[in-house]
């Protein structure tokens, strides 16, 4: 077993620090898997997404599910449209989540990744970056801690020690991770540590060789943003006193046969020079293999530009009107062999990086300078969520929608300065930023003052000297258009760089926007014949940001810059095909297609019934109704969709899928993947397997990853510990009569470590949701019929389930009116549940409760979907199934 281990270890495919995800069976397309790693002084915490030998068309395509948020990552080789090796990439992980959900699409690949657990938020990394999982031992050897500062309640959290801690100095916390620490310390002289009531983790077992690396050149990185090293590192090979340890050290060049092969022996710790046979100077990617006692290698991989010097002037950049300061990029080589070219560079207010070019006999790389600079960002509202290095393009209309992020040169105290007609109205003081560079504005502040004057400026003011952020201008582009035969023609149309059309088809709502740009006429242009014949059209203007690309929305937003163009004909494609068969029943020209292959377009039009309302004559969430005959097919949609799990709650219940038997409708990868997209879709797939004695370790696994220990809990047949959480209580009567300003005090702004879908925070979380919604007018009429909804409920959930079942909707307080919802959305939830399993009285009253559970999802998925998880492990752990 010893020999195994050490065979695997030698050729890469075991790695000490134990991997935590978890790949499902399949075609394997490359031995490296996702995982997390720490970059303390470049991009934070990424998710490594690694290489891919021989794809198709030199691109493959990532699926990142973050806590059920759907991302999209894009890898695309040096040559695309060549069948190639595509190269490796990562994603920032911009918040703390539990867990990640990665698909290689295409592919027959698929990792589930523990982040943060709630119980234990403590994350370790290696002193070079990589993830120790919360099972495996601390080495002693300097390391990065990760960790939040109080708990979800507002308690601090102490970091407990056995020892002596020695520490070696703090960063700021990955961007996005406000209210965690991020410390490099030394645990050679530690015991233990633990964090708050978490599990204890113990220090021990022999050293590990180390790495001693310089900190980065900082800004300087290769063209895939990994951080340049400019000092060859030594490395310590370490044994125990009185030990002969043997150490084998390998350095290769990836691509290529270059390898440098050395054994060491020690009797002490002994720091080598590594690189002494090879020539210098050291230029380009290097892996360094080193292998001893099981257990106690290391492998890492560098990209070194031994002797380069990089600097900017200015050192940092501050943003102007048309984008950054101009910088001179100016770079040089201190050692003997090295060329640099070229060695000035000119940066304009639109260049961000001046590439350079190194090259030495020993091999050449280009690497990106990128000067600090300032950058802005808009979180919420519509917001893009990245970074722009210019100042932002906000609506007058909507600028109270978000916040505001300023990257600052420092920790500084910073103000939001609104200004219009060179007078200054009003200015807002920073928020909380935990200790990171960042100036942080909620822009509900100043929206009352923008909505006054229409036109404003927004500068940040730091020291005393301002500086441009944003621009508020009213959002109209042109006042109507039209379709001259193929083309697109603006009234009274603004000229503005970056002004495009994008085209929605109103028969085809599925399909992407079709893009157009315009000439100095504001003629677009020309359209082709799959858009000009495909019915109505919706065209919405915007205009892009060449520093932040965004992704079109799903339909446009009834606003001044979408403009129906009506009265077109619609043509089939003369192919028989789902997508031209349902486009032809939206547009009146054929019967509604009753066939499987549907489904997945049903669920993807479920969502856009709002903005089709009064453009097509047919009830667009009723036709979700069919998806309940082909429930294999549905849920085999949705282990393919891209779609975020609170989009998909409201169709899952309008269609009545929350009520078919238990049965095993997809297979058993496609069920445990399904946890990871949605929840809900998750417990439907897997329902016939939940309740089996003995249980299924692996997916009681992914439940208790996704729900929390409670749902085990449950399962198991406990009671539930938070059942009372979330109700409309008269503390609820009270909170409804502070002004929402207050409100917003009295809840958390934000959860610092994130929980499982059933803990008590998650729950009141949901809750919380649902109390702001709680007057919209679709649950109005859902809080007029509660009362009676719930008398006609309870009678059949009563008369086929016990006790356990009408604790659970007693403690949630049933009532009327709005505080009468959280009740009603647990006895629906029990009604769909017990109707899957054919009690008569229920599945009869599914006509009737499914519209109102419906229009409760679409309000407040995150409670809709918590109370049918609830529903179920209840159902089962009550034995209530029969």
């Amino acid at each position: 077993m010893i020999a195994k281990a050490q065979h695997l270890a030698e050729s890469g495919q075991l790695d000490w620090t134990g991997a935590i995800d978890r790949v499902q069976s399949g075609t394997r397309i490359t031995q490296a898997r996702p995982h997390l790693e720490l970059e303390p002084f470049g991009r934070g915490l990424l998710l490594w997404l690694p290489s891919v030998p021989d794809a198709a068309d030199g691109h493959v395509v990532w699926q990142v599910r973050i806590d059920g948020e759907a991302q999209t990552v894009v890898s695309r080789s040096m040559w695309p449209g060549v069948r190639e090796t595509v190269p490796a990439t990562a994603l920032p992980i911009a918040r703390p989540a539990r867990q990640l959900t990665v698909e290689l699409a295409a592919y027959d690949q698929e990792h589930e990744i523990e982040v943060v657990d709630p119980r234990d938020p403590l994350l370790v990394f290696t002193d070079d970056g990589r993830r120790v999982p919360a099972t495996s031992s601390l080495p002693p050897e300097p390391a990065w801690l990760l960790y939040p500062h109080e708990t979800d309640t507002g308690a601090p959290l102490e970091l407990h020690v056995t020892g002596d801690l020695h520490d070696l100095g703090d960063v700021p916390a990955p961007y996005g991770w406000l209210g965690w620490t991020l410390r490099r310390v030394d645990l050679r002289q530690v015991a233990e540590l633990r964090l708050g009531d978490g599990t204890p983790r113990r220090v021990k077992g022999a050293r590990r060789a180390q790495l001693h690396l310089d900190p980065p050149l900082p800004g300087v990185s290769s063209l895939t943003g990994v951080p340049v090293v400019t000092a060859a590192p030594t490395l310590t090979l370490p044994t125990d006193p009185g030990v002969t340890t043997e150490w084998s050290v390998r350095i290769r060049r990836p691509g290529s046969d270059q390898l440098i092969t050395e054994v060491v022996t020690v009797t002490r710790d002994t720091t080598i020079d590594t690189w002494h046979r090879l020539p210098r100077p050291l230029v380009g990617t290097y892996e360094v293999i080193v292998r001893g006692p099981l257990g106690r290698g290391l492998s890492r991989t560098l990209e070194l530009v031994e002797g380069l010097n990089a600097r900017s002037n200015p050192s940092w950049r501050e943003i102007r009107a048309d984008g950054l300061e101009p910088a001179t990029v100016r770079a040089s080589a201190s050692l003997h062999g090295l060329t640099v070219t070229p060695a000035m560079a000119q940066l304009g207010p639109k260049d961000v990086t001046a590439e350079v070019q190194i090259d030495s006999r020993t091999g050449s790389t280009t690497v990106r300078v990128t000067p600090a600079h300032m950058a802005i960002q808009r979180l919420g509202g519509n917001g893009r969520g990245a970074w722009s290095l210019q100042p932002l393009r906000l609506d007058s209309e909507t600028v109270g929608e978000g916040e505001l992020l300023v990257r600052l040169p420092e920790v500084a105290d910073a103000q939001l300065v609104v200004k219009a007609a060179g007078r200054e109205l009003q200015t807002v003081v920073s928020g909380a930023t935990y200790g990171q560079p960042l100036a942080r504005f909620a822009l509900a502040a100043i929206a009352d003052t923008v909505g006054v004057h229409g036109i404003a400026q927004l500068d940040v003011r730091v020291d005393g000297q301002d500086f441009p952020v944003a621009r508020c201008t009213p959002r109209r582009l042109a006042s109507s258009v039209h379709l001259d035969r193929d083309r697109l023609v603006l009234v009274d149309g603004v000229h503005a760089e970056g002004l495009v059309a994008g085209f929605y088809r109103v028969y085809a709502p599925w399909r992407p926007p079709h893009v157009v740009t315009f000439n100095q006429d504001l003629v677009s242009d020309p359209l082709p014949e799959e858009v000009t014949t495909a019915g109505p059209l919706v065209a919405m203007l915007r205009i892009e940001d060449p520093w932040v690309p965004a992704e079109w929305p799903d339909w446009p937003a009834a606003d001044d810059n979408a403009f129906d163009i009506a009265d077109r004909e619609w043509k089939p494609s003369g192919e028989d095909t789902a997508d031209d068969a349902l486009s032809g029943y939206l547009a009146g020209a054929g019967d509604l297609p009753d066939r499987p292959d549907i489904a997945p377009l049903l669920i993807d039009l479920y969502h856009r019934a709002d903005g089709l309302r009064g453009r097509v004559t047919c009830d667009v969430r009723g036709l979700s109704a069919i998806l309940r005959r082909y429930p294999a097919h549905a849920l085999a949609a949705l282990a393919k969709t891209r779609t975020s799990a609170d989009r998909l709650v409201a169709p899952l219940v309008h269609s009545g899928l929350i009520a078919v038997p238990p049965d095993a409708y997809v297979g058993e990868r496609d069920e445990t993947k399904l946890w990871g997209i949605s929840p809900l879709a998750g417990m439907l797939a897997t329902a016939h397997r939940l309740g089996e004695q003995g249980g299924n370790e692996e997916l009681r696994e992914q439940v208790s990853a996704v729900c929390g220990e409670v749902a085990l809990h449950l399962l198991d047949g406990g009671n539930d510990p938070y059942q009372t959480v979330g109700r409309f209580d008269e503390s609820a009567l009270r909170l409804a009569e502070l002004p929402i300003e207050v409100r917003n005090r009295l809840w958390k702004a934000m959860r610092v470590v994130p929980g499982g879908l059933l803990d008590a925070d998650e729950r009141l979380t949901a809750a919380r949701h649902l109390f702001e919604v709680r007057v919209q007018p679709g649950l109005g009429r859902v809080s007029s019929a509660a009362k009676e909804l719930l008398l006609v409920s309870r009678q059949q959930v009563h008369a086929v389930s016990g006790q356990r079942v009408a604790d659970a909707v007693q403690a949630r307080r049933p009532t009327t009116g709005w505080r009468a919802l959280p009740a009603l959305s647990l006895v629906l939830a029990f009604v769909a549940r017990l109707a899957a399993r054919g009690h008569t009285g229920c599945e009869r009253l599914l006509p009737r409760t499914l519209p109102h559970h419906a229009t409760l999802a679409r309000s407040a998925p995150r409670l809709v979907t918590i109370d049918l998880l609830l529903a179920e492990f209840t159902l089962i752990g009550s034995g209530d199934v029969r």
